[in-house]
């Protein structure tokens, strides 16, 4: 004989659950259009949390919105009761400087309309 196979643990987003997440989340202060948005966010995503994690962070997103769906995804794995930290999102856990090339920096100047503001962006 064989053992028994272990239960699966992933945490699909179902209709039921993510109507009691938005109950949830109106709960915990969440303003409608907050809710709708962050719903949004979980209908696109599959698999496990941990899934979810990856998925966001390879979807082709701005930075800011990247940033509310990892949001959102832990506040559906709190909701789960499952403990899971939110992953390290580089463009803001980055603590080195950044220093833009010199083509940018020409860009910029030409870009300036004002011949005083210009000046003043050239000597700094």
């Amino acid at each position: 004989m064989g053992s028994n196979p272990t239960p699966c643990t992933i945490h699909e987003p179902t209709v039921e659950n993510l109507v009691n997440f938005a109950l949830w989340l109106v709960r915990k202060g969440n303003r409608d259009s907050t809710v709708k948005r962050k719903l949004k966010y979980l209908k696109g995503l599959k698999g496990s949390v941990e899934d979810m994690f990856s998925q966001v962070l390879a979807k082709n997103w701005s930075d800011k919105s990247k940033e509310c769906a990892l949001e959102t995804v832990r506040q559906y794995a709190e909701f789960l009761g499952l403990k899971v930290q939110k992953p390290r999102f580089k463009a803001y856990d980055n603590k080195e400087l950044y220093v833009p090339s010199p083509s940018m920096v020409k860009q910029l100047v030409y870009r300036i309309r004002s011949l005083q503001l210009r000046a003043c962006v050239i000597l700094l």
